[in-house]
């Protein structure tokens, strides 16, 4: 079931146009894929999930600064973005009974494993809240859904702490002509959303010291009473690290995803002098720098890489 409204508006003799559309999507009977132990000779299954709300909204900006074809100058600015916030309405009854089941599971949980509430995202981290590390003790201290201070991991007391979606995305840039050179920056944003940051688990806290570690491994685990310390004594634990949200942190970035440079020569009279109707050389690369609010490696599951090229283009 799906409701949009828009609008478009074009002013200030089409130097400035604006574009916005709000919607909402309900779909009833929604399916999803439920993952299997491979023992079982399936992969995963669909089930009956339930009633998912989709809402948002898109806009898009551009803005003329200057508009002098004739001088062959021309400047303009850009701006687009858009946020969606999803939520389960209802909840099968079957997936009821799954939440219940993973609820009960007091195992090792390293992960944050997917998790469906009524009234929460689809895209929800579940952890138990941390108060941090006792400086008398080294061990964690969490809260049981009551509330109550505890150093005992629970399962029960996971609560939707953060969403791994951002609550805004979009990019912006411009564009500036003059007599044939050519700039153009784009560049991209996304902020609100969260990051459950297991890099600094897998290289920082569970990590055994007698091995190549992340230097971070000896420089702020926690060592004797009175220490204060984002990290459990390293190196030492025989407990594994759970879930908890000592390790949720806010994931906003800001990227420089693309610069290119160019120069079009189609004012220079040599070019039919040497028979050529039109030449043009151009420069780009991408990613060129990032703005993070973690700290977090790029390219280790998969390569980074950041591209240059330059290329001519000849019209005869």
């Amino acid at each position: 079931y799906k409701l949009n409204i828009g609008l478009d508006l074009t002013l200030f003799k089409e130097r400035l146009d604006l574009r916005f559309d709000v919607y909402q999507e309900i779909t009833k009977n929604s399916l999803t894929r439920i993952t299997l132990a491979p023992s079982t000779g399936f992969s995963n299954f669909s089930e009956n999930l339930g009633v998912v709300q989709n809402r948002g909204l898109e806009f898009s900006t551009r803005y003329k600064i200057i508009d002098n074809k004739a001088n062959g100058i021309m400047w303009g600015i850009n701006l687009n973005g858009f946020t969606n916030r999803n939520t389960l309405k209802e909840l099968s009854n079957k997936l009821k009974a799954s939440n219940d089941l993973l609820n009960e599971n007091n195992e090792e949980q390293r992960n944050p494993n997917i998790l469906f509430q009524e009234g929460e995202s689809m895209v929800a981290i579940y952890v138990v809240r941390s108060l941090g590390v006792d400086p008398a003790t080294g061990s964690e201290i969490y809260l049981t859904k009551e509330g109550l201070r505890t150093f005992v991991w629970n399962a029960a007391d996971k609560v939707a702490y953060g969403v791994s979606i951002p609550k805004w995305n979009g990019n912006f840039g411009s564009n500036f002509l003059y007599k044939g050179f050519e700039l153009g920056l784009l560049l991209n944003f996304q902020f609100g959303g969260q990051l459950y940051n297991q890099t600094l688990i897998d290289k920082v806290e569970s990590v055994n010291p007698n091995f190549n570690v992340d230097r971070r491994a000896y420089d702020l685990g926690w060592t004797a009473p009175g220490d204060i310390s984002q990290f459990t004594r390293i190196g030492v634990n025989t407990i594994p690290t759970r879930v908890t949200s000592r390790f949720v942190q806010d994931n906003n970035l800001l990227t420089i995803s693309s610069l290119s440079i160019s120069y079009n020569f189609y004012r220079s009279e040599w070019l039919k002098r040497v028979g050529l109707q039109s030449l043009a050389i151009s420069g780009i690369t991408n990613d060129l720098y990032q703005w993070s609010s973690i700290e977090i490696e790029r390219g280790t599951s998969n390569p980074f890489a950041r591209t240059y090229s330059f290329s001519i283009r000849l019209g005869i």
